[in-house]
């Protein structure tokens, strides 16, 4: 499941929470790959509570998700990260503005997904800030994706400053303006804003204005997620943060992003 900043964000909360679903304490057991591009962490909590995190490191399908149990397989598996073999989980969180996820450990060193980019990778980081290892070794020797918090402009102002220049549709406009929004987060704001345009080459201040107030009504929303998955028959087509004021399919709540992301 591809996902964007806020729904990363989102995930790391729901497992740093307070709740049943909370991967804090966990016991990291081993980390292995099975495939070119994905890498299983196998955890524990409670002694006898297994679960497992998979992170995709595929540049262009980047993902990360939690399942009930390891599943691992019998045979072409290749361990990794061997040094975190028994270290507890002590944090997991999230970039500033930034799809990379840093799931922290008690002993100081650290798993760092890099979700986005031709070079995203997996990476081990000890206490002292420095690589230990890497999931896709021949991408690190190149280099890491270079992490920096993206622009997310507030106000009418800061919006039309970032506004692109040509004929497009105006969700496509807020999309390039604001890259932390997929484009289905990106149509609920045009959707809020109620424009009588259409046109992104159209749009007055007074339509700023608008939009500003709609961006920013929806990221109050996407602090306290109710997710979403839309499907057109059984096929799913969207999933989002928060219901959408122009459903693309019909709609199956869930309590956790957690859990939506694992149907």
């Amino acid at each position: 499941m591809l996902l964007n900043y806020y729904a990363l964000r989102a995930l790391a909360r729901e497992w740093s929470a307070d709740t049943s679903g909370s991967l804090i304490g966990a016991v990291v057991e081993e980390c292995w790959s099975s495939s070119a591009d994905e890498l299983t962490i196998r955890l524990t909590s409670g002694g006898d509570i297994e679960t497992a995190l998979r992170i995709s490191a595929r540049p262009g399908q980047a993902y990360v998700f939690r399942q009930e149990g390891s599943g691992k397989p019998r045979k072409n598996t290749t361990p990794l990260f061997r040094s975190l073999s028994g270290q507890q989980i002590s944090a997991i969180r999230v970039a500033d503005r930034d799809r990379v996820l840093h799931v922290e450990t008690a002993g100081g060193a650290a798993l760092v997904a890099y979700l986005f980019g031709s070079s995203a990778n997996v990476v081990l980081m000890t206490g002292a800030g420095e690589m230990q290892e890497a999931f896709r070794a021949k991408a690190a020797a190149r280099s890491l994706p270079e992490s920096r918090p993206a622009q997310d402009p507030v106000g009418s102002e800061a919006l039309k400053a970032r506004w692109p220049a040509g004929a497009q549709p105006v969700a496509k406009a807020v999309n390039r303006a604001v890259p932390l929004l997929d484009r289905w987060l990106a149509q609920e704001v045009v959707d809020r804003a109620s424009l009588d345009v259409s046109d992104a080459c159209l749009v007055t201040d007074a339509h700023f204005v608008e939009l500003a107030r709609a961006l920013d009504d929806v990221r109050h929303d996407l602090d306290a997620p109710r997710p979403v998955l839309y499907r057109d028959e059984r096929t799913p087509v969207a999933l989002s943060l928060i219901p959408l004021s122009t459903p693309p399919g019909s709609a199956d709540s869930f309590e956790t992003l957690d859990e939506a992301v694992r149907v």
